[in-house]
Protein backbone atom coordinates (compact mmCIF):
# COMPACT_ATOMS: atom_id res chain seq x y z
CA UNK A 1 0.00 0.00 0.00
CA UNK A 2 3.12 2.38 0.55
CA UNK A 3 6.77 2.47 -0.55
CA UNK A 4 8.05 3.21 3.13
CA UNK A 5 8.35 0.88 5.78
CA UNK A 6 5.30 0.11 7.93
CA UNK A 7 3.80 3.97 7.29
CA UNK A 8 0.20 3.65 7.33
CA UNK A 9 -0.61 7.29 6.52
CA UNK A 10 1.10 8.27 3.47
CA UNK A 11 2.80 11.51 3.57
CA UNK A 12 1.85 15.08 1.67
CA UNK A 13 4.57 15.29 -0.57
CA UNK A 14 4.46 18.87 -2.13
CA UNK A 15 4.89 18.70 -5.99
CA UNK A 16 7.57 21.49 -5.70
CA UNK A 17 9.73 19.61 -3.15
CA UNK A 18 12.37 18.60 -4.92
CA UNK A 19 12.00 21.24 -8.07
CA UNK A 20 10.99 25.08 -7.45
CA UNK A 21 11.33 25.05 -3.60
CA UNK A 22 10.13 28.32 -1.81
CA UNK A 23 12.20 27.31 0.96
CA UNK A 24 15.34 26.55 -1.10
CA UNK A 25 16.01 23.26 0.69
CA UNK A 26 13.79 20.00 1.38
CA UNK A 27 12.05 20.21 4.44
CA UNK A 28 9.75 17.54 6.25
CA UNK A 29 7.43 18.75 8.49
CA UNK A 30 6.90 16.76 11.12
CA UNK A 31 3.19 16.52 13.46
CA UNK A 32 2.21 14.14 15.99
CA UNK A 33 -1.02 12.21 15.08
CA UNK A 34 -4.53 11.84 13.17
CA UNK A 35 -7.58 12.04 14.74
CA UNK A 36 -9.72 8.97 13.70
CA UNK A 37 -12.91 10.50 11.59
CA UNK A 38 -13.86 8.09 10.03
CA UNK A 39 -16.58 5.31 9.86
CA UNK A 40 -13.92 1.91 9.07
CA UNK A 41 -15.60 -1.18 10.12
CA UNK A 42 -19.06 -2.57 10.52
CA UNK A 43 -19.49 -0.81 14.09
CA UNK A 44 -17.93 2.47 13.50
CA UNK A 45 -14.20 2.68 14.51
CA UNK A 46 -11.82 0.50 14.86
CA UNK A 47 -12.82 -1.30 18.16
CA UNK A 48 -10.10 -1.95 19.86
CA UNK A 49 -8.55 1.44 18.75
CA UNK A 50 -6.64 1.99 16.20
CA UNK A 51 -4.92 -0.95 14.21
CA UNK A 52 -3.59 -1.38 10.49
CA UNK A 53 -5.34 -4.22 9.38
CA UNK A 54 -8.49 -2.71 9.64
CA UNK A 55 -7.25 -0.20 8.03
CA UNK A 56 -8.64 1.11 4.64
CA UNK A 57 -7.65 3.32 1.69
CA UNK A 58 -9.29 6.69 3.09
CA UNK A 59 -7.03 5.92 5.99
CA UNK A 60 -3.97 5.54 4.10
CA UNK A 61 -4.29 9.07 2.87
CA UNK A 62 -5.90 10.89 5.72
CA UNK A 63 -2.56 12.95 5.88
CA UNK A 64 -2.79 13.72 2.03
CA UNK A 65 -6.30 14.35 2.24
CA UNK A 66 -6.05 16.46 5.29
CA UNK A 67 -3.60 19.09 3.75
CA UNK A 68 -5.55 18.90 0.31
CA UNK A 69 -8.75 19.75 2.20
CA UNK A 70 -6.40 23.31 3.88
CA UNK A 71 -5.51 24.08 0.45
CA UNK A 72 -8.71 23.93 -1.49
CA UNK A 73 -11.37 24.37 0.92
CA UNK A 74 -9.96 26.75 4.07
CA UNK A 75 -11.58 29.82 2.58
CA UNK A 76 -14.90 28.32 2.17
CA UNK A 77 -14.88 26.55 5.99
CA UNK A 78 -13.91 30.21 7.27
CA UNK A 79 -16.92 31.73 5.79
CA UNK A 80 -19.06 29.11 7.20
CA UNK A 81 -17.66 29.35 10.06
CA UNK A 82 -18.28 33.39 10.34
CA UNK A 83 -21.96 32.46 9.71
CA UNK A 84 -22.19 29.85 12.86
CA UNK A 85 -23.75 30.23 16.68
CA UNK A 86 -21.33 30.52 19.16
CA UNK A 87 -22.59 26.80 20.15
CA UNK A 88 -21.98 25.27 16.50
CA UNK A 89 -18.90 26.65 16.57
CA UNK A 90 -17.65 24.55 19.35
CA UNK A 91 -17.89 21.73 17.27
CA UNK A 92 -17.19 22.81 13.62
CA UNK A 93 -13.80 21.08 12.66
CA UNK A 94 -12.22 23.94 10.87
CA UNK A 95 -10.53 25.16 13.44
CA UNK A 96 -7.78 22.44 12.95
CA UNK A 97 -6.92 23.86 9.79
CA UNK A 98 -5.52 26.92 10.63
CA UNK A 99 -2.52 25.13 12.43
CA UNK A 100 -1.71 25.12 8.57
CA UNK A 101 -1.74 28.79 7.90
CA UNK A 102 -0.38 29.96 11.08
CA UNK A 103 2.78 27.62 10.70
CA UNK A 104 2.95 28.95 7.17
CA UNK A 105 3.14 32.53 8.56
CA UNK A 106 5.36 32.44 11.00
CA UNK A 107 7.98 30.48 8.84
CA UNK A 108 7.85 33.20 5.79
CA UNK A 109 7.77 35.99 8.44
CA UNK A 110 3.83 37.04 7.50
CA UNK A 111 0.91 38.22 9.50
CA UNK A 112 -1.64 36.77 6.68
CA UNK A 113 -0.45 34.66 3.29
CA UNK A 114 -3.69 33.95 0.53
CA UNK A 115 -4.71 31.58 -1.34
CA UNK A 116 -1.60 31.16 -4.23
CA UNK A 117 0.98 31.79 -1.35
CA UNK A 118 -0.11 28.84 1.05
CA UNK A 119 -0.73 26.06 -1.80
CA UNK A 120 3.01 27.45 -2.98
CA UNK A 121 4.52 26.86 0.45
CA UNK A 122 3.03 23.31 1.13
CA UNK A 123 3.38 22.20 -2.00
CA UNK A 124 7.15 22.99 -1.43
CA UNK A 125 7.47 20.46 1.96
CA UNK A 126 6.62 17.16 3.14
CA UNK A 127 4.12 16.98 5.71
CA UNK A 128 4.15 13.45 7.90
CA UNK A 129 2.72 12.45 11.38
CA UNK A 130 4.78 10.55 13.01
CA UNK A 131 2.72 8.22 15.17
CA UNK A 132 1.01 6.00 12.51
CA UNK A 133 -1.82 5.05 14.90
CA UNK A 134 -4.61 7.41 15.13
CA UNK A 135 -5.76 8.76 18.22
CA UNK A 136 -9.34 8.25 19.40
CA UNK A 137 -10.58 11.76 18.75
CA UNK A 138 -9.95 15.55 19.90
CA UNK A 139 -10.26 15.90 23.85
CA UNK A 140 -9.90 12.67 24.67
CA UNK A 141 -6.46 11.19 26.39
CA UNK A 142 -4.26 9.87 24.52
CA UNK A 143 -4.34 5.55 24.28
CA UNK A 144 -1.40 4.19 26.76
CA UNK A 145 -1.34 1.85 23.38
CA UNK A 146 -0.09 3.96 21.00
CA UNK A 147 2.43 5.14 23.20
CA UNK A 148 4.26 1.51 23.89
CA UNK A 149 7.74 0.81 23.54
CA UNK A 150 6.99 -1.39 20.44
CA UNK A 151 4.80 1.08 18.46
CA UNK A 152 7.45 4.39 19.46
CA UNK A 153 9.85 1.78 17.85
CA UNK A 154 7.51 1.08 14.95
CA UNK A 155 7.44 5.17 14.55
CA UNK A 156 10.77 5.46 14.31
CA UNK A 157 11.62 2.97 12.18
CA UNK A 158 8.65 4.43 9.31
CA UNK A 159 10.76 8.01 10.10
CA UNK A 160 13.66 6.25 9.19
CA UNK A 161 12.33 4.55 6.29
CA UNK A 162 10.57 7.68 5.22
CA UNK A 163 13.73 9.66 5.49
CA UNK A 164 16.04 7.18 3.58
CA UNK A 165 13.69 7.82 0.62
CA UNK A 166 12.61 11.31 0.52
CA UNK A 167 16.32 12.54 1.69
CA UNK A 168 15.28 15.84 3.80
CA UNK A 169 17.59 18.17 4.53
CA UNK A 170 15.64 19.31 7.75
CA UNK A 171 12.79 18.31 9.74
CA UNK A 172 10.55 20.77 11.83
CA UNK A 173 8.39 18.73 15.01
CA UNK A 174 5.42 20.25 15.87
CA UNK A 175 5.28 19.45 19.49
CA UNK A 176 7.13 18.35 22.62
CA UNK A 177 6.14 14.85 23.12
CA UNK A 178 6.35 14.09 19.02
CA UNK A 179 10.39 15.75 19.33
CA UNK A 180 11.41 13.34 22.77
CA UNK A 181 9.76 10.78 21.04
CA UNK A 182 12.42 11.38 17.80
CA UNK A 183 15.44 11.19 20.06
CA UNK A 184 17.33 8.42 18.93
CA UNK A 185 20.23 7.47 16.34
CA UNK A 186 21.78 11.19 16.59
CA UNK A 187 22.86 13.84 19.34
CA UNK A 188 21.31 17.17 20.81
CA UNK A 189 22.18 20.70 20.06
CA UNK A 190 20.56 23.89 20.82
CA UNK A 191 19.33 27.25 19.23
CA UNK A 192 18.59 30.71 20.76
CA UNK A 193 17.10 33.86 20.02
CA UNK A 194 16.07 36.71 22.34
CA UNK A 195 12.59 35.23 23.22
CA UNK A 196 13.01 31.26 22.71
CA UNK A 197 15.61 28.50 23.47
CA UNK A 198 14.54 25.27 21.63
CA UNK A 199 16.53 22.03 21.28
CA UNK A 200 17.39 20.88 17.66
CA UNK A 201 17.89 16.72 17.22
CA UNK A 202 20.75 16.18 14.58
CA UNK A 203 19.94 12.66 13.26
CA UNK A 204 22.78 10.72 11.91
CA UNK A 205 21.36 8.72 8.89
CA UNK A 206 23.86 6.44 6.97
CA UNK A 207 26.39 9.08 7.71
CA UNK A 208 24.16 12.50 7.04
CA UNK A 209 23.57 14.77 9.65
CA UNK A 210 19.69 16.41 9.70
CA UNK A 211 19.15 18.64 11.82
CA UNK A 212 15.13 18.11 13.42
CA UNK A 213 14.32 21.73 15.33
CA UNK A 214 11.00 21.04 18.19
CA UNK A 215 8.98 23.82 17.99
CA UNK A 216 5.58 24.34 20.15
CA UNK A 217 2.47 23.05 18.32
CA UNK A 218 1.04 25.11 15.97
CA UNK A 219 -2.43 25.07 17.59
CA UNK A 220 -1.32 26.17 20.60
CA UNK A 221 -1.11 29.95 21.76
CA UNK A 222 2.66 29.91 22.18
CA UNK A 223 3.43 27.58 18.95
CA UNK A 224 1.42 30.84 17.28
CA UNK A 225 3.63 33.03 18.93
CA UNK A 226 5.30 35.83 16.16
CA UNK A 227 8.56 35.29 18.17
CA UNK A 228 9.21 31.57 16.33
CA UNK A 229 9.78 33.64 13.00
CA UNK A 230 13.13 34.42 14.24
CA UNK A 231 13.76 30.46 15.47
CA UNK A 232 13.31 29.73 11.34
CA UNK A 233 15.56 32.93 10.32
CA UNK A 234 18.49 31.03 12.36
CA UNK A 235 17.40 27.70 11.13
CA UNK A 236 16.02 27.65 7.39
CA UNK A 237 18.33 28.92 4.40
CA UNK A 238 15.04 30.52 2.98
CA UNK A 239 16.03 33.61 5.00
CA UNK A 240 19.72 33.94 3.76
Amino acid sequence: MNNYLNVSFKPWIGCNYINNNILKEKILILGESHYCINDICPSGRCPYGCCKENMKEDCFNMTIEVVNDFLNNYEKYKETYRRLSPDEKKNYSYKYLQVFLVFACRVLGKDFIGDEERKTFWNSVIFYNFMQLAQPGPNQPISKDLLSSENIEMYRNSLISLIKETKPEKIIVWGRRAYNMIRFNGSETYLSTDKITTRIWNFDIDGNIIPALEIHHPSCSRGRSKNWTAVYKQFLRYWE
